[in-house]
């Protein structure tokens, strides 16, 4: 007597499990872009760093946390040309308190690569400074200069503004 509403049931079914599925397709990047907000990326942030950095010399500013995902990196070249105030070689990168971990390269070539497979969590300092006294910078803040790639004599010597930015552990 009742079969045809049997069917119906089964039906109902099918239309959840369909409204089920829309609505995860809809939510899935959502929430996705959610996750993603407090994994910064490292270039972007060096850049921001260097805008809010640039006339406040002497200052050292550190950030939260940036993630550098397999093949991310920082360059001068890259920093410099976005932040539209410093040229190539007033920017010096430096893998800092990461020097000896083999998934980064040193920054000698002003460029630091990551070369790990799984996503790093990390922090970025900076000092902008008049070239000859970015050293005494780093001495004041319990940095150790030798951070500095010896390729950013820019940065260690000289009378032009330069900013160095360095990896550190969070």
């Amino acid at each position: 007597m009742f079969q045809r509403g049997q069917a119906f049931d089964v039906f109902k079914l099918l239309i959840a499990a369909v409204v089920a599925i829309a609505l995860l397709a809809v939510l899935l990047p959502i929430i996705y872009n959610i996750i993603m907000i407090g994994q910064n990326k490292p270039t972007e942030t060096a850049v921001s760093l260097v805008k809010d950095s640039y006339n406040k010399p002497s200052l050292y500013q550190s950030t939260d946390n940036v993630t550098f995902n397999e093949s991310d990196s920082l360059n001068a070249k890259t920093i410099a040309s976005s932040s539209r105030i410093l040229t190539e070689d007033q920017v010096c990168v430096s893998a800092g308190e990461l020097s000896g971990d083999p998934n980064f390269s040193d920054g000698a070539n002003g460029i630091v690569q990551y070369s790990g497979k799984s996503a790093k969590t990390v922090k970025l300092g900076i000092v902008c400074d008049i070239g000859k006294d970015v050293l005494n910078d780093f001495s004041q803040y319990g940095l150790d200069p030798s951070l500095i790639p010896s390729s950013c004599s820019a940065c260690t010597s000289g009378n032009q503004t330069c900013c160095v930015i360095l990896i550190q552990k969070r």
